[in-house]
């Protein structure tokens, strides 16, 4: 139980740093959070896209 709190906790830290860089604009987040479950990843590619400037749709 401990070590899946841990693996919580180190999986929480990563995506709040992609989400750091996402929010900066760094284009290349993607590939340095390639371990996080795909379904983050894509989720957060649809954020990136509807943030762009031009786009209003979230």
């Amino acid at each position: 139980m401990n070590e899946q709190w841990n693996q919580l906790k180190r999986e929480l830290a990563d995506l709040q740093e992609a989400a750091k860089y996402m929010v900066e604009g760094w284009s290349g987040w993607q590939a340095k959070f390639k371990k996080l479950p795909s379904s983050i990843l894509s989720r957060m590619d649809e954020l990136e896209k509807a943030c762009r400037p031009g786009k209003i749709n979230i």
